[in-house]
């Protein structure tokens, strides 16, 4: 019972905060690939060149951040299901005089909860670390491609500047 409420509030909170954010953030960048292939083909498609090497880092490291966050609300459930048990079985300790083996089994369960958070939450650390370093290779990509556009005449400084403002 303790995983599952675990769980909906887990998918409640998934939804209510991460749902809306993906669809504007999709939204706001089709809007913004639009504009730039409106804007200059060409230096859209420098900017393009950078996006697949974004996308297999980024779903790299996010396969691992997924994986800890399971593991970390599995963890979580079972200690929920621990402290319940042991609260509602609290009589039954007593009497058998079982209060060491109780406080050992949520030793243990509190132990891999947080194994399981440092995982998790390493990765995370790790995913955005890797995004401010492709968003870092993007602009100078997108600042190296534009240049030597701009000394071929095939492109403007302002078209360029422009790019890199989307690009953030």
């Amino acid at each position: 019972m303790s995983r599952l409420t675990s769980d909906i509030d887990a998918i409640n909170q998934a939804i209510s905060q991460n749902l809306v954010s993906m669809i504007a953030s999709f939204l706001q960048m089709s809007g913004i690939l639009l504009m730039m292939v409106l804007l200059n083909p060409a230096l859209a498609a420098f900017t393009l060149l950078v996006v697949p090497v974004m996308f297999i880092f980024t779903r790299f490291i996010a396969s691992y951040t997924v994986k800890g966050y399971r593991s970390l609300q599995k963890n979580l459930g079972l200690l929920n299901a621990v402290t319940e048990e042991t609260f509602s079985g609290q009589k039954v300790v007593k009497a058998f005089q079982r209060n060491q083996s109780v406080i050992e089994r949520f030793n243990e369960q509190n132990e891999a909860v947080y194994q399981a958070g440092v995982y998790a939450n390493s990765y995370a650390l790790l995913l955005l670390t890797v995004t401010m370093v492709m968003a870092n290779l993007f602009v100078a990509v997108l600042a190296g491609g534009g240049a030597w556009l701009a000394l071929r005449g095939i492109v403007s400084i302002g078209n360029i500047a422009t790019f890199i403002n989307y690009g953030q």
